[in-house]
């Protein structure tokens, strides 16, 4: 009798710890899946906020300065772009003379459309450097990235487009050759998924941090 006490004891003690175990396994699972809800939410832009839009301009250009567009390797080289951005699921904005420019806008996260944006600009990078050594080119590519979030309604919503691609396309034209320039509000952005070095007055983007 006393060992069947023993018994049943011990099994209620086995129960009870797993039970609290599953108790505190839930609480947490809870915890953190409200954790998830709110940073979620804090990067998702309200519909009355308009589209978040991150833009990549990409300038070709060697020591004299922005390249002809009749130069006839130029349409090759939009091809090689053209596939990277198709494999990561962004945008081809269009081409203008030597400029290339790239949208992200079926993102609904912040982080999401800009972290995909960078690591089209990496690829970007890579692609215009191997394109230009088989080539035997003396060219590079120049880069600018930007976000922000654009009305989708009125007036507010063309001049706000305007002003991120302007702003874009500048940092595009003033970066040094095979640098990813970033807006102030990228970098913060981005700032805990990759190494950002600060030259001059603009942040440089330079690789992915290793997990």
């Amino acid at each position: 009798m006393e060992h069947a006490v023993q018994l049943y004891a011990g099994c209620a003690g086995i129960t009870l710890a797993m039970l609290a175990s599953a108790i505190w396994w839930r609480i947490r699972s809870r915890a953190r899946a409200k954790v998830e809800q709110i940073r979620l939410e804090k990067n998702i832009p309200l519909a009355r906020e308009g589209l978040l839009l991150s833009a990549l301009v990409i300038e070709i250009a060697n020591t004299d300065g922005p390249v002809m567009s009749s130069q006839p390797w130029l349409g090759e080289l939009w091809e090689v772009i053209d596939a990277v951005v198709a494999k990561r699921n962004l945008k081809k904005v269009g081409t203008y003379l030597n400029t290339y420019m790239v949208a992200a806008a079926d993102f609904r996260i912040a982080e999401e459309a800009l972290l995909q944006t960078a690591l089209t600009a990496l690829d970007i990078r890579d692609a215009i450097q191997l394109f230009v050594l088989e080539k035997n080119l003396s060219v590079s590519g120049q880069f600018g990235i930007n976000a922000d979030i654009i009305p989708t309604v009125g007036l507010g919503s063309t001049v706000a487009l305007s002003q991120l691609w302007s702003s874009t396309m500048n940092l595009a034209e003033n970066a040094r050759p095979n640098n990813i320039e970033l807006s102030d509000l990228a970098a913060e952005w981005l700032g805990s998924s990759f190494d950002i070095e600060r030259l001059g007055e603009r942040p440089i983007l330079h690789t992915r941090k290793s997990a």
